[in-house]
């Protein structure tokens, strides 16, 4: 059995440091006594309060001889970033246990490849492969999709460029992809819908641009608003509204902005694809 312990309505105990005992001695000394392997604590730079040395000082009380008593992982959490990984693992080193949730759903509406972001990122700052625990080298993920259901009768309402029920995000999480922004919202094939394709809307701010890569999966892009440039092979392509453009397999391609308004444009992909890799 390994028992994670959660510092849930502990804070009374810590909350002022003219009472009660240090953040180190409760989630750290006394959650190991108790037979805890992983403790959960509130981590400097994320929602809650305690500094930089009492997160420190947790760690190391997990972690510090003690007896008979094992060592434990230390947790940091509470609102933690997927930019924030590296930072974490240097501060309390690669036994570290990572707890980011919200950040990872927010990456992309389909679970099973947001979650695949938040290992790749692991991945490359650990520069090794991940290994599950049936011994297989990669994590093969089959979860639920946690995202909204389906536009009601059917139907996405739009104002101001926005569509009810869908939301804005980051274009993708940061990588060895150059890219400027850019934001993306899913608009069909993500949310329970039966399709082959999805279909997305891409806004790029002026003098931004999204990713020069490739893939073996196609595009189709429709222009929505302002006017953006389609860089395709050695091309040089205009896109205005209601212009559509095809991304055959494999074409080095990138979108960008040279107008000082927003550019804004559909994208149909198939449902099932290939990630893109750096153009080459």
């Amino acid at each position: 059995v390994f028992v994670m312990a959660h510092p849930a309505l502990t804070g009374v105990y810590f909350h002022d440091p003219s009472h009660g005992m240090t953040p180190a001695l409760l989630l750290g000394t006394l959650f190991r006594l108790i037979g805890c392997d992983v403790s959960i604590f509130p981590n400097a730079g994320g929602r809650f309060y305690l500094t930089d040395q009492e997160c420190a000082d947790i760690a190391e009380a997990l972690r510090i001889p003690a007896g008979r008593w094992k060592k434990a992982f230390p947790c940091p959490a509470g609102g933690m970033q997927l930019d924030q990984i590296e930072k974490m693992s240097e501060a309390f080193g690669e036994d570290t246990v990572l707890l980011i949730g919200g950040s990872v759903m927010q990456q992309d509406v389909n679970l099973t490849r947001s979650t695949k972001l938040f290992m790749d990122r692991i991945r490359s700052f650990f520069n090794e492969q991940l290994v599950d625990p049936h011994g297989n080298v990669g994590f093969s993920c089959d979860l639920a999709y946690l995202s909204p259901r389906p536009a009601s009768g059917g139907l996405l309402k739009f104002q101001d460029f926005q569509w009810s029920g869908r939301g804005l995000r980051e274009y993708k999480m940061e990588g060895d992809l150059d890219f400027r922004g850019v934001l993306r919202c899913e608009l069909v094939g993500q949310f329970g819908e039966k399709t082959k394709f999805d279909l997305r809307y891409f806004e790029i701010e002026p003098e931004g641009y999204s990713s020069l890569e490739r893939h073996v999966h196609e595009h189709v892009i429709i222009g929505v608003r302002g006017r953006g440039i389609l860089l395709k092979g050695t091309e040089e392509i205009v896109i205005d509204v209601h212009d559509v453009a095809y991304v055959a397999p494999n074409e080095n391609h990138q979108l960008c902005n040279r107008d000082n308004e927003p550019f804004g444009f559909f994208c149909i992909v198939d449902h099932e694809r290939d990630r893109p890799v750096r153009a080459g």
